[in-house]
């Protein structure tokens, strides 16, 4: 078990059950899935919310397969927007997930240092 105190939050994971985990807490990697998924779907949130539509038909679902690896190969996102979002507003949708944060983070992720005490 990892925890980590960032920025007043205790984040805690361990490996999956398989890699020795009790199951209690996520592995690191689904926290990294997680956020993305999570950030994507707040940029969609607001997008939608700016076209003065409700937000309680809008879902997104994730579709993906974590490999042996611990990454994954192909992600996929199905938005289902509600019903009278702007045909020509669609388009924008692409741009709007790419604006989020972690998606960018990951696309150009930062050197690494380290040094050993």
């Amino acid at each position: 078990t990892s925890v980590t105190e960032m920025e007043g939050y205790t984040i805690i994971t361990e490996p999956s059950p398989d890699h020795g985990g009790s199951g209690q807490y996520p592995p690191a990697t689904r926290l990294v899935v997680a956020s993305l998924i999570n950030c994507m779907f707040a940029n969609v949130k607001a997008y939608v919310a700016a076209q003065g539509l409700p937000l309680d038909a809008l879902r997104m679902e994730f579709f993906g397969q974590e490999n042996e690896g611990g990454t994954y190969d192909d992600m996929a996102l199905k938005i289902t927007l509600p019903d009278g979002f702007p045909e020509q507003k669609k388009a924008n949708l692409g741009r709007v997930i790419d604006k989020c944060g972690v998606k960018k983070i990951a696309r150009n992720l930062p050197q690494i240092t380290w040094s050993i005490k």
